[in-house]
């Protein structure tokens, strides 16, 4: 949980497909956001294969704003399903959490090679999700 004077990092989920829209009608609120991305293939059977952005975590962007202030705004955006959280309470992730992302992907936002099964990014990937999730979890039995 968290007090909803704050100014702290939130999850949120968006609408399938269009988190990259979801986080552009976001830059209208006075809020920062964080749409980690990654580039990965895409294999065509009668095209040639080419590199697409696709967010690191589908489904999910993330968002540092005052609850008491922007909840309700940032809610309501077009393309935001929800901020992820408990009843009307958002659980805020650790400031630890974006920090680590934002380091692993560097300062375009896009982290330059795809994520495969067998890379370490792929493993380091998982531990920043379990992180993410550990966290949520932990914000929930508190």
């Amino acid at each position: 949980m968290t007090t909803s004077d704050e100014i702290q990092w939130f999850a949120i989920q968006a609408r399938p497909g269009v988190e990259a829209a979801a986080e552009s009608n976001l830059r209208a609120l006075p809020i920062e956001r964080l749409l980690p991305l990654v580039r990965r293939p895409v294999h065509h059977a009668t095209r040639a294969s080419r590199m697409v952005l696709r967010p690191l975590f589908p489904g999910y962007l993330f968002a540092r704003f005052c609850a008491a202030v922007s909840l309700r705004a940032v809610s309501y955006s077009r393309g935001v399903l929800r901020v992820v959280g408990g009843g009307r309470q958002p659980w805020s992730v650790d400031d630890a959490i974006i920090a680590d992302i934002r380091e692993r992907i560097g300062p375009g936002r896009v982290r330059r090679k795809c994520v495969s099964a067998h890379s370490r990014w792929a493993i380091q990937f998982a531990s920043l999700w379990v992180r993410f999730l550990a966290g949520l979890a932990s914000s929930i039995a508190s």
